[in-house]
């Protein structure tokens, strides 16, 4: 699937939730040549509230992706997040064997309604300076504010081997699958253990 058809596709609803059929990184424009990523549909997502997508490149397997990918991704979802003047939310996520990872952005968090960037990984992974000034950006166009809150924590190798354990940490897990497949993923969890 293109971008093109990716992201347009996108523009009038106001919830976008995808696991695993499609890279946030396509979303968001996909890589470039020279490491960054391009947008070149500078596209306006008037409506969109809630999103929710998945990326390798928060795999956090140094042969698969690195802090600095992960990073270059944050910071193409700042970009996008700026032409989302409705979003409420935003999580970017990745669980596997290996490792697991989840970038929240909520425009009013509980602490007063301050934005919040919360990022959770299993492999010690934090927002380079650049990319917490361009969610800084995002928070002020949204709630005119220069406060944002930045919180880091650490999933656990039990939470992390488990996609359904995992998907509890998700605010959007409602919307990604039903409650009988959740169970049905957790039953078999349980049973390869």
């Amino acid at each position: 699937m293109s971008v093109f058809q990716t992201s347009v596709g996108t523009l009038n609803l106001e919830e976008v939730h995808v696991a695993f059929f499609i890279d946030a990184s396509v979303f968001f424009g996909g890589p470039s040549d020279e490491g960054g990523f391009w947008n070149c549909l500078p596209m306006m997502w008037y409506r969109l509230r809630c999103l929710s997508l998945t990326s390798d490149y928060l795999r956090g397997v140094p042969v698969l992706a690195s802090s600095a990918d992960a990073n270059k991704l944050f910071e193409a979802a700042a970009d996008g997040a700026s032409r989302m003047p409705q979003l409420e939310i935003m999580e970017l996520w990745h669980a596997g064997e290996r490792s697991a990872t989840l970038f929240r952005y909520k425009r009013r968090s509980a602490v007063d309604g301050v934005p919040l960037v919360e990022l959770k990984s299993s492999w010690g992974l934090r927002l380079q300076p650049e990319v917490e000034l361009a969610w800084r950006a995002v928070a002020q166009s949204h709630n005119d504010q220069d406060a944002l809150l930045v919180r880091y924590d650490t999933v656990t190798a039990a939470r992390r081997r488990n996609v359904a354990m995992f998907m509890d940490e998700l605010e959007s897990k409602p919307k990604l699958l039903t409650e009988t497949t959740y169970l049905q993923m957790r039953m078999e969890a349980e049973d390869n253990r």
